[in-house]
């Protein structure tokens, strides 16, 4: 409306400060005669370096897990009914929590304390489960079970991975083997050189004994007097002492006397000693016809 001579009166009532002429010359000297103008000049050329310090690419791909596929689409059937605007399922995790508020009114002050304890209590386990609702819809979505590609996925890489495993174990028994071969050709070798040397007759190699144990010398030990001659000599080639002797002795006579028989199998689960040593002493008391496995038999086995 500055362009209007008119206009220019009118303009100098509004600002009230300044008359027309004052008003025409300042439109004329910003907005007509300036040759900078009001606005900021930018440069023509940017540097690139201020470009890469101050613009940053923001990678970004599409969340498939929360596409807004309709109910009745193959989508959304490989989604297990999950709605992605609600972030709900179409059949929740304990689906029918709601119902236990469904007789449980606001509490009032004329409840008695313990109708209100009631009430506070079944909220209490509504807020529990819709709790465990949350847990287990949050473990849905952040171990990406939703998206049926992924799992697909993880399958493949099971396969591939224990494909390398298997790989890896016939490598590693292929070194074996060839290693136990360069061995054995070594060893091959070397007998060879020690049957050649000297013309030697090859010694095999004796595996050595075990050395028998020294006999007991049990002059002096409690109840010695009681054993004949024998008996000594048993009890110092077993190293058993004399008493210890005479109350096995006692029990396989005594056994022998109930059941008119002893075999070895029950003389060794009736004295718990050296199975080499249960063997003798019952052979002992055979000879000496105390005892005998056969009740026909008297003489002995």
């Amino acid at each position: 409306m500055i362009l209007i001579a008119n206009a220019r009166t009118e303009i100098a009532k509004q600002i009230r400060t300044k008359n027309k002429d004052e008003c025409e010359s300042h439109y004329n000297s910003v907005y007509i005669n300036n040759p900078q103008g009001i606005l900021p000049v930018f440069k023509n050329e940017l540097q690139d370096s201020k470009i890469n310090e101050s613009v940053k690419l923001i990678t970004y791909e599409a969340n498939e897990d929360l596409c807004r596929y309709t109910i009745d689409s193959p989508q959304s059937y490989d989604l297990a009914g999950y709605i992605s605007p609600r972030a709900e399922f179409e059949i929740e995790y304990d689906n029918f929590a709601e119902s236990i508020l469904q007789d449980v009114a606001e509490p009032e002050e004329n409840d008695a304390d313990i109708s209100r304890e009631y009430k506070y209590a079944m909220l209490s386990i509504y807020n529990f489960r819709l709790q465990q609702r949350q847990l287990r819809k949050r473990f849905v979505k952040e171990y990406g079970l939703l998206n049926i590609k992924k799992q697909q996925g993880c399958n493949i890489y099971e396969q591939l991975k224990r494909k390398r495993e298997d790989e890896r174990m016939r490598h590693h028994h292929l070194e074996d083997t060839l290693s136990a071969l360069k061995n054995f050709s070594y060893y091959q070798r070397y007998i060879h050189r020690q049957f050649t040397a000297g013309n030697e007759p090859y010694k095999p190699i004796v595996p050595m004994r075990r050395k028998p144990a020294p006999r007991l010398d049990i002059s002096g030990a409690p109840e010695l007097e009681k054993l004949d001659d024998d008996e000594k000599e048993l009890c110092s080639q077993l190293r058993l002492l004399p008493k210890a002797y005479i109350e096995y002795r006692d029990i396989l006579l005594a056994e022998h006397q109930k059941q008119g028989s002893l075999k070895l199998a029950q003389a060794r689960v009736l004295i718990r000693i050296d199975v080499n040593k249960t063997r003798k002493l019952y052979d002992f008391l055979c000879e000496k016809s105390l005892i005998s496995a056969n009740p026909l038999d008297g003489n002995g086995v």
